[in-house]
């Protein structure tokens, strides 16, 4: 008696969003975090590495008497924009 086995499948990752209800929780600098997550595509088949991720949110330059960016980040100019951002 031969014994089903499914058919595994190789998937592919869909990009990162933002998880539903998730907020950055500082508002400059790269000094915040938001939940992301990503879905393996087509559903049901396999993907490799993590589903969920923290990344960092909120590029803006904070203001003075803050840091301008937290660490690891720098502060950096867009030259087309001639804006700042930490990156």
């Amino acid at each position: 008696m031969k014994l089903f086995q499914p058919e595994v499948c190789a998937g592919t990752w869909t990009a990162w969003t933002a998880a539903p209800g998730a907020t950055c929780n500082d508002t400059c600098g790269n000094c915040g975090i938001i939940s992301m997550q990503r879905y393996c595509f087509p559903s049901g088949c396999q993907c490799s590495g993590a589903f969920t991720s923290q990344q960092p949110c909120a590029n803006s330059v904070c203001l003075f008497p803050r840091a301008s960016c937290c660490a690891p980040y720098k502060k950096t100019i867009d030259v087309p924009t001639k804006s700042f951002y930490c990156g």
